[in-house]
């Protein structure tokens, strides 16, 4: 920028200048002389018929930091985003203001921590809704045939209802024990989704055996009116949770991480809630109806009624129909009426067509802001994101199994110099760049074995240059050294053949190539850029899993999307770069995939 300003004294003017010159003027270009897309540094560019015009009339500024959060500095790099945030909501955001500016920022972690704020902000609401269903099991287990105040501590099931939620809970505890033992990672629809489907489900099944066994003959034995009562209900219960398992089991089946937890979470806990409804709450349901027919007090079962006209009452109210007896009387009642019939047929089928109608138009995904508390910082930081950013997520094309033989066509087939077929990745991933609206590719992918080529290239002479020893010369040394393959060097190991190393050759310089730092000498290096593109390996001499062999195991190739401001462009994003990869590797035969 400095050549352009002092050609252009108006700051103004030299500012378009490099805005339109960004990948042609070398005096526009990044201090280690590489092109700098505007978009990845400014946002909020106007728009002209859905066209980026790059101009002064940006109206944001991004910046990056990168952290290596690789499994041996994952404790460190937490540690500093927490930092981060905590620097930038004390600090920075007061210096913004009285600017008159707004910062909205973010961190890798930030997600997760604000939903885990949420979830604890949450723990009364959950606490609520335990109370709410531990009521309503109280009063619907069992349902007083009695209305006499003197007998409803004797007919209330508070301590039923109480050992039904608890069973819930128990089926929760137990299915998270035996993930974590089976080394299976939870998520917080744990605590927010779990405990209320297990609830919602064995309250269900709790309900028909209390009332079948309220159907049951009250002269018939207790124990063999419990044994009818699980006979005639728990096929029924049986068939339901057999059901509920299998179809949760089958989410297990998803690619989706989150819901193959999720989905097994849940069938385990449905299956053990399922175990404890037909054993445990069996056993208690017997318990209690022991207490009931003793008149003994719920929550105080060592108090019994021994007045005799409450006794009597209670024996004469035995045969009362109840509050369930009345309402299915009623209902079916009114249900035996065919204009009642008719009506609740053609509404229902009214719903369904309606619903069915109405697919088409249900929109895949969910907002990352429903998710999120209201008063979270991300709110604006999404916002922002959507509206401000003219280029969208980085979109990495993982290659596996590349071989670098020189004699294979695999490289030919990847990369974009000179040499490459014209089909290969690369140049695909290019050309789906140019109709980005459909495509959502932004831009081409960096590639590192495109800049290792060049970097090897003797024609930039201050790129690959060793020491007289053979080991590696920085670009920054003012040292005597010799350029890598400029053919002067004794050793036959330094003498390319053709447009395309050996093996050798990759073995020598590729970790050269990754330690090397771009600069305006050499923008080709791979430091920071490649580094960590490859999949490591410490037991490969390279430090790069597979290049010792000729076939790199894993390696990525980073490009961008177009801006995605909603979950469904995510998914349709997605879902195109998987459409090029599956074209690509029919194509070419290599294996590649998108994330």
């Amino acid at each position: 920028f400095e050549y352009a300003a002092s050609n252009h004294p108006n700051q103004s003017d030299w500012m378009e200048f490099c805005f339109q010159h960004w990948i042609t003027e070398e005096s526009c270009f990044s201090a280690f002389k590489a092109p700098m897309d505007p978009k990845l540094v400014f946002g909020g560019f106007p728009r002209d018929q859905g066209n980026i015009v790059y101009s002064n009339e940006s109206t944001s500024l991004i910046v990056v930091y990168l952290v290596d959060n690789s499994e041996e500095n994952l404790d460190a790099a937490l540690a500093f985003e927490e930092k981060f945030i905590e620097v930038v909501q004390e600090k920075l955001v007061g210096m913004a203001e009285k600017h008159s500016l707004r910062l909205s920022y973010s961190s890798e972690s930030s997600v997760q921590k604000e939903l885990e704020r949420e979830s604890n902000a949450d723990a009364m609401t959950v606490l609520l809704s335990f109370i709410a269903m531990f009521v309503y099991m109280t009063f619907v287990l069992g349902g007083a045939r009695s209305c006499k105040p003197s007998l409803l501590c004797f007919r209330t099931r508070v301590l039923l209802g109480l050992g039904g939620v608890l069973l819930v809970v128990l089926s929760v505890l137990c299915a998270a024990g035996i993930l974590s033992a089976l080394g299976v990672k939870s998520t917080l629809l744990i605590v927010e989704v779990i405990p209320f489907l297990a609830l919602a489900i064995g309250v269900d099944n709790m309900c028909i055996l209390a009332h079948t066994l309220q159907c049951e003959d009250v002269n018939t034995a207790l124990p063999i009116r419990v044994g009818n009562a699980l006979s005639s209900a728990g096929p029924s219960i049986t068939l339901a949770a057999s059901a509920e398992v299998l179809a949760f089991l089958a989410g297990v089946l998803t690619g989706m991480p989150a819901c193959t937890t999720f989905a097994l979470f849940a069938a385990i806990t449905v299956l053990i809630d399922y175990v404890f409804q037909v054993t445990a709450f069996v056993a208690m349901l017997h318990l209690d109806e022991q207490r009931i027919k003793n008149l003994r007090m719920d929550c105080f079962p060592c108090l019994k009624e021994i007045r005799a006209s409450n006794r009597l009452d209670e024996k004469g109210a035995s045969h009362d129909g109840g509050i369930l007896e009345y309402l299915i009387i009623s209902f079916s009642g009114v249900l035996q009426n065919k204009f009642v019939q008719i009506s609740i047929l053609l509404s229902f089928l009214a719903m369904l067509f309606g619903a069915l109608s109405c697919i088409q138009h249900v929109e895949l995904g969910l907002e990352q802001t429903v998710a999120l508390p209201k008063d979270s910082y991300l709110q604006d930081y999404f916002h922002d994101i959507a509206s401000q950013l003219r280029v969208g997520p980085p979109v990495y094309f993982v290659q596996k199994n590349l071989d670098i033989h020189p004699e294979s066509t695999d490289v030919n087939k990847t990369c974009s110099t000179a040499g490459c077929f014209p089909n290969s990745m690369l140049n695909q991933i290019q050309n789906a760049a140019e109709i980005a609206p459909s495509s959502y590719i932004a831009t081409s992918a960096a590639s590192w074995i495109d800049d290792y080529i060049s970097w090897i290239n003797p024609s930039l002479n201050r790129c690959c240059r060793m020491y007289s020893n053979e080991t590696f010369c920085p670009t920054a040394s003012t040292d005597d050294c010799e350029t890598c393959f400029d053919g002067n060097s004794p050793d036959p190991l330094f003498h390319l053949h053709g447009s395309r190393p050996t093996i050798a050759q990759i073995n020598k310089t590729i970790p050269w190539f990754m330690e090397a730092i771009p600069s305006k000498e050499c923008a080709k290096a791979g430091r920071g850029a490649y580094n960590t593109e490859l999949e490591r390996s410490s037991s490969d001499p390279t430090g790069y899993s597979g290049v010792s062999e000729g076939v790199v195991t894993a390696a990525r190739y980073r490009g961008y999307h177009t801006p995605l401001a909603t979950q469904n462009d995510f998914i349709m994003a997605l879902r195109e770069a998987k459409r090029l990869t599956q074209k690509i590797s029919q194509e070419l035969g290599l294996e590649v995939f998108p994330y």
